[in-house]
């Protein structure tokens, strides 16, 4: 009975990180090297970073990238961390902050799952990051913006 329930997870657990990499590969083609940015927010002295992107985890890695996503039973995920934001800002910004969040999500997944020794982003950042969105949307939506920008210039200095 315990070998079976055994395989049958190992087999859910498979199965999810298949689905969740064919569902992120997408985004990842459209987030390719972009910056999120506010209207009017001057660009001429960005380039173009080359991050770490799913596809070039290994299968350990790709494991972590699922946890940094879906979470735990003590810790928010980044979809859940999405999801709230996107819930508590007017409809007409949504498509926006929807594509802002899961670029800056996967260019911190894919960063945090790496191995620790490598790795330029820990689990302390990832909470102050996540702190920092959610008090922001609670008490200045307006401003979610330019917090997503900022946050991922730290990422980009980070990983440069």
């Amino acid at each position: 009975m315990i070998s079976k329930l055994s395989v049958n997870i190992v087999s859910v657990n498979s199965a999810f990180l298949l689905i969740s990499s064919l569902l992120i590969l997408p985004a990842l083609a459209m987030a390719g090297g972009q910056h999120y940015s506010s209207p009017g927010q001057d660009h001429s002295s960005e380039h173009t970073l080359t991050v770490v992107t799913i596809d070039t985890l290994s299968q350990e890695e790709r494991k972590w990238f699922a946890k940094f996503q879906k979470g735990s039973f003590l810790v928010d995920g980044w979809q859940k961390i999405t999801a709230d934001i996107l819930a508590k800002i007017p409809a007409n910004e949504e498509h926006e902050h929807r594509l802002a969040l899961r670029e800056l999500g996967i260019k911190i997944g894919c960063e945090w799952s790496r191995d620790n020794e490598i790795r330029k982003i820990d689990s302390k950042m990832l909470r102050q990051w996540g702190v920092r969105l959610k008090k922001t949307v609670k008490k200045d939506p307006d401003q979610l913006p330019r917090v997503i920008a900022e946050i991922d210039r730290d990422v980009v200095a980070l990983l440069n």
